[in-house]
């Protein structure tokens, strides 16, 4: 049985996935200075994923269970969602789950509308956890694992055994790319099981090392949370530090307000009772 295993040796961390040594301070490094790290801090500014999910396109339960994965991410980075009203104007990103279409099958690329509008699509046949959480990172800005420009390390992509119509799913990033994301995660909620999208019921992903399994955690592994943590951990700063500005006004307002609350009483006693004493 192969697994993921994060090991730390005097603050220096090492991830041994399949047998394959990453430097995790290095993969932080890279990722902090990369095009795609830039374009998801301006897209959500302090952390704050706005968001509106359409009542008409999901039940109450279906609803639910996206607030419940909202959560889980949530609790696993920094992140915060905000419900917002529909955006009928601006150009600040928000994401729209809705299903106009009423489409079954799993959707993989947000569409990007107008007014900042990103259209997340949940087929109703895509609705499980796993599913839910994969759509929302889609939509947050993280791309499907299997399209990592290191992944031949780890896998065999089997492209003749995909369906034609979703072979562009199975692209790798360019090499260019290659140098500004963490290292490939084959536990990773992005990643596809190994028959996603057969054509002819035989595997579509082959893993290297013998015996090893591709089935994707249907939760966060530990690179999906560091992946978070290092896309929004600067942005969730400025967030805290706003935050802490509007605490120290707001009680200094109140101070004020009590101050001036304080000397008003004591214009209003009468001189009469101090002599009076």
């Amino acid at each position: 049985m192969f697994s993921c295993c994060l090991i730390l040796f005097s603050h220096h961390a090492f991830l041994f996935v399949y047998g394959f040594k990453t430097d995790l301070r290095d993969s932080i490094n890279i990722l902090q200075n990369s095009k795609d790290l830039k374009e998801v801090r301006l897209n959500w500014p302090k952390g704050i994923i706005n968001y509106n999910v359409d009542e008409q396109a999901y039940s109450s339960s279906v609803r639910a269970d996206i607030k419940q994965a909202m959560r889980i991410i949530e609790s696993n980075s920094c992140i915060k969602f905000n419900l917002v009203p529909v955006q009928e104007s601006g150009d600040k990103a928000w994401i729209h789950i809705s299903n106009p279409n009423k489409e079954r099958e799993c959707i993989h690329e947000p569409r990007l509308m107008q007014n900042g509008e990103i259209l997340l699509v949940l087929g109703y046949d895509c609705l499980t956890k796993k599913d839910l959480l994969h759509t929302l990172l889609h939509g947050i800005g993280l791309k499907d694992e299997v399209t990592h420009p290191h992944r031949d390390k780890y896998i065999r992509v089997q492209w003749n055994n995909i369906q034609p119509g979703y072979r562009h799913l199975y692209r790798k990033q360019s090499a260019e790319i290659a140098k500004n994301i963490v290292e490939y995660d084959p536990l990773s909620v992005m990643q596809f099981h190994d028959h996603a999208f057969s054509m002819n019921g035989r595997a579509t992903i082959a893993p290297l090392e013998p015996g090893l399994l591709i089935y994707p955690s249907d939760s966060l592994s530990q690179l999906d949370r560091m992946r978070l943590q290092v896309y929004f951990g600067h942005e969730c700063n400025k967030r805290k530090v706003y935050d802490i500005l509007n605490m120290c006004k707001s009680s200094s307002n109140k101070n004020n307000v009590q101050a001036l609350s304080f000397n008003v009483n004591l214009g209003q006693l009468d001189p009469s009772s101090e002599e009076d004493v």
